[in-house]
């Protein structure tokens, strides 16, 4: 879900039910920079309860979100035949990439349980 630039935002992935969660902002705060971001439509369209994590979240109370660059608009590919790998953007997928492992990393690294879900 990250092959293609999130349009006007190169480099950047959004985090599908941003708002369930901290998680954002401590993987921004380990990367040095705000490489992950909320996407408005996200709710209108209902995209992370429409993903086959959700259930993680409802069962078992667990933050279980998407990283995404897909925007509706900037990859004609989207679950078509087509979806090649000769169509993505590797070079900003890479960017992504690198810097989510960053992120993860030191989560993962922690001493302390850092993700937590908001309270609705």
């Amino acid at each position: 879900m990250i092959g293609s630039v999130l349009t006007d935002k190169p480099g950047k992935v959004y985090l599908s039910g941003f708002e369930k969660s901290n998680m954002a902002k401590i993987l921004n705060q380990y990367i040095g920079n705000d490489t992950i971001t909320n996407f408005e439509q996200d709710q209108l369209y209902g995209l992370f309860r429409l993903s086959d994590n959700y259930p993680l979240y409802e069962k078992l109370n667990i933050p279980a979100h998407t990283f995404c660059t897909f925007d509706f608009s900037n990859y004609k590919y989207y679950h078509k035949v087509n979806d090649e790998i000769k169509n993505l953007d590797i070079e900003n997928t890479a960017i992504i990439v690198r810097n989510i492992a960053v992120g993860i990393s030191k989560i993962a690294n922690s001493d302390s349980k850092e993700i937590v879900l908001m309270k609705n």
